[in-house]
């Protein structure tokens, strides 16, 4: 009988191991799933969301599953800006916000979370959550919208704030906090909801501290009249242009440091040490037909004799038609022009000669030794001719295109009312181009200015590389706007080779 008993007794206790087991094996789910992209889920809130007559100074948001918060400070927007951030944790499914403000009456507030609220697991954010209430007996909805792009080329600047003042002032903006801001999304959009019906100063700032304009080399943009919500119509797709007034300080560059008498000294005893050397602005070892032979010595010269240089032909016969002057952009007297008509001369060949005692340093140096310096003439198979067309162009804008090649302009040329241009002797190489709407005429872009309410000058910049090849007719039919040839809605600079 006990025998029977044990045995019984086994093999309920191996069930239910195998039981075990089994269940263990449920839970588990295999390797290499689906990873999980859904953003937790609002399941409820105290008080509710869009709450009326709000008198609290706690919030309670519950969602369908653990939550954390994530750089709160940099995302959460509250609308009005409070002047003391409100504290927000984050346990378990629980979103907490304890108020720190002294809430003003009859006034509808929102708190626009962007991606803090994530989820535990997978950091999947709730996107822009926005939670509601007024503390008077109705909430606000009014709304304004519009898109912020760079003057200059049309670029997005996403890192921007869009800022609302109800002080219609000039100067609100230069000293105050702004009374609504809001961020700028991916395309330059931005959206002000749950305003009340009043009149406000719309601007573009950067998003500093204070969220103001007091620094005139900030990027800045403003909206020339006032925009109200007691008007429909308007306040949809309101464009803004933003600029820099004054260049913005290159970040990491070095300010010249400053040297003792020794150092000073010491240097000048360095320098003194080092040759004097000179270097033609050949390019591959040919003179270019576009910008004139540039002499540049190593260091700033005490005396130059440019009677001593030579410039023959390649059986030294010489060339008298030459002169040699001072660079008079060159306040070191080290650069100098060697003017010759170097288009009648398109593929031959010259030889420079410079003897040691043609120049000599400020510390009694010349030069290392004799420079014999042989060199070609280009000719126009060494350059690209352009002719581009651009359909769509607003001629009475006084359009301007200009050609920019490593981000710097390189040349400029203005676009006739046949919106054709054609530059027939240019550098080969890799370019790209803008369209500057050039209103005051000067060739080159115009900030804006605030204090005197002038509108930057818009530039659209074409959104493709172009490869100018040498000796060869490089010709584009080039869109602003959108080719009715090539639709293509997510490229609205389009381009069509002919």
């Amino acid at each position: 009988m006990n025998k029977l008993v044990s045995f019984v007794l086994s093999i309920l206790i191996l069930s239910g191991i195998l039981v075990q087991l089994n269940s263990c094996a449920v839970i588990v789910p295999p390797g290499g799933g689906p990873r999980d992209t859904i953003a937790p889920v609002l399941v409820g809130a105290n008080p509710n969301d869009s709450t009326l007559n709000f008198k609290g100074k706690k919030i309670t948001l519950t969602f369908n599953e653990y939550v954390q918060i994530q750089d709160i400070f940099n995302n959460l927007i509250v609308s009005p800006v409070a002047k003391n951030v409100p504290n927000v944790k984050a346990k378990l499914t629980e979103v907490t916000i304890d108020i720190k403000d002294t809430l003003d009456p009859n006034t509808t507030y929102s708190f626009n979370f962007g991606k803090a609220i994530q989820d535990v697991n997978e950091n999947n954010p709730v996107q822009n959550f926005t939670y509601v209430f007024s503390t008077g007996d109705h909430l606000d909805t009014d709304s304004i919208t519009g898109k912020v792009i760079m003057a200059e080329d049309g670029a997005i600047d996403s890192t921007l704030i869009v800022a609302l003042y109800r002080d219609l002032s000039d100067t609100a903006v230069l000293k105050n906090t702004p009374r609504y801001y809001t961020r700028l999304d991916s395309l330059g959009r931005f959206a002000f909801h749950f305003l009340p019906k009043e009149d406000y100063h719309l601007f573009v700032v950067e998003n500093t501290y204070m969220k103001n304009y007091n620094d005139s080399t900030a990027v800045f943009a403003f909206l020339d009249s006032t925009v109200s919500t007691k008007r429909d119509s308007v306040n949809n797709g309101i464009q803004l242009y933003a600029f820099r007034a004054y260049p913005k300080e290159q970040e990491g560059a070095k300010k010249p440091a400053q040297l003792s008498e020794k150092q000073i000294e010491k240097r000048k005893e360095q320098d003194a040490k080092k040759p004097l050397t000179v270097a033609l602005n050949l390019e591959e070892g040919k003179q270019s037909l576009l910008k004139p032979m540039t002499l540049t010595f190593s260091k700033p010269l005490e005396s130059f004799k440019p009677e001593m240089i030579k410039l023959t032909d390649t059986s030294f016969n010489p060339i008298t038609d030459f002169t040699v002057l001072a660079d008079s952009t060159d306040t070191t007297y080290s650069r100098f022009i060697i003017q010759h008509n170097w288009d009648t001369a398109q593929g031959k060949d010259f030889v420079l000669t410079m003897p040691v005692e043609a120049a000599t340093d400020s510390f009694k140096v010349q030069l290392a030794k004799a420079d014999t310096i042989k060199f070609s003439v280009k000719t126009e198979h060494d350059y690209a001719t352009l002719d581009l067309n651009f359909p769509d162009v607003d001629t009475t804008k006084h359009p301007v295109l200009l050609i920019l090649s490593d981000k710097k302009i390189v040349d400029s040329s203005v676009i006739p009312d046949n919106r054709k241009v054609r530059i027939e002797r240019f550098e080969p190489g890799e370019y790209s181009f803008r369209v500057l709407y050039d209103t005051n005429g000067d060739m080159r872009w115009t900030p804006g200015n605030y204090e005197l309410h002038l509108q930057p000058e818009l530039g659209v910049a074409i959104k493709r590389k172009f490869k100018f090849i040498a000796d060869t007719e490089n010709q584009w039919d080039i869109y602003l706007k959108k080719d009715p040839n090539q639709p293509d809605p997510n490229n609205p600079y389009q381009l069509q080779h002919y």
